[in-house]
């Protein structure tokens, strides 16, 4: 079921307000059930508005240390731990696996040739989440106690460049600019 939330054609898919039936009922009629912080951050991920340019809408999915990231050009984004990187330095992500400029999008099988998202290096090590792993054997007076916390490199994409891919105008402000005149 399509539907259009501030213009945008969107996907309605919540989950977890009870059985399938009922949510899909309550998704469809009653808009304001959409306003909860949880369906809101269901649905935030199925489409993509830059708050500062709605019209631009260009996203690629690439692909790195075998996670699949979906970006927009200045989006901040945490990278698998490259030694060699400096802050300031440029990375190209070559896999790109999917691309959108508004319109169809352009699908990789399974990559797309020619086509690599450029970013910035903004921190050159990002530490993840402490995680602390304890092992007890119980009634055996035996405990393991260790610890991890994964490196990052902290990224900003600064450009994408997909071959035969040109972004989409939105026709609703080509219409406005028409009527101005």
């Amino acid at each position: 079921m399509r539907r259009l939330i501030s213009g945008i054609p969107v996907r309605i898919l919540v989950y977890g307000c009870g059985s399938g039936s009922i949510s899909r009922f309550w998704t469809l009629y009653f808009p304001k059930f959409l306003t909860s912080a949880r369906s809101f951050r269901r649905l935030s991920c199925l489409f993509a508005v830059n708050r500062n340019n709605p019209g631009d809408l260009m996203f690629a999915v690439i692909e790195d240390g075998s996670r699949q990231h979906r970006v927009q050009e200045g989006d901040l984004l945490s990278v698998d731990y490259r030694a060699d990187a400096e802050i300031g330095a440029a990375l190209a992500f070559e896999r790109v696996l999917l691309a959108n400029a508004g319109g169809a999008s352009v699908i990789g099988r399974p990559l797309i040739d020619g086509a690599s998202v450029t970013a910035e290096v903004i921190d050159d090590e990002e530490k993840g989440p402490k995680l602390e792993i304890q092992k007890i054997r119980r009634r055996k007076n035996s405990r393991r106690h260790n610890g991890h916390r994964q490196k990052y490199t902290r990224v900003k994409i600064t450009g994408i460049k997909i071959p035969n891919l040109s972004v989409v105008a939105d026709t609703a402000s080509a219409g406005d600019d028409s009527n101005s005149e």
